[in-house]
């Protein structure tokens, strides 16, 4: 595996510009009534894609057992993890193969936020270009 120095890695992340996109909330139980979108930012080079999204859940419906995205940039390639966050406390995100879809979740499988609070997702898939 290469490893890059910051330096390096900044100025070759620089080279590619963010994308932007809207993404489409959902929940595998219930539904969402209002969710916003505040930013939503990707950068795909080589097989890989970076991506960002902030989101205010301002109200959740009768959602409850995990937040998703339905419509990634890319489709996803391989299973893979990421990390999101919502009032401070950590969240896994899943990122299912073979779909564009990316799931916030807890291992209680409770809803991941309440009402009102921003949700924020990061994280590194592999595509197939």
């Amino acid at each position: 595996m290469l490893y890059l120095s910051k330096p390096i890695l900044d100025s070759r992340l620089s080279l590619r510009p963010w994308s932007t996109w809207v993404p489409v909330y959902s929940s595998a139980a219930g539904s969402l009534t209002t969710v916003t979108t505040n930013e939503a930012r990707y950068m795909a080079w080589g097989n890989d894609v970076l991506f960002m999204v902030d989101c205010t859940l301002n109200d959740i419906g009768t959602a409850t057992a995990d937040l998703r995205i339905t419509n990634l940039p890319l489709a996803v390639h391989h299973n893979s993890t990421g990390i999101g966050s919502v009032a401070g406390g950590a969240r896994q995100i899943l990122f299912l193969g073979g779909s564009t879809i990316a799931v916030m979740w807890t291992i209680d499988n409770v809803f991941p936020a309440v009402n009102g609070q921003r949700a924020f997702w990061h994280g590194q898939y592999s595509y197939q270009p």
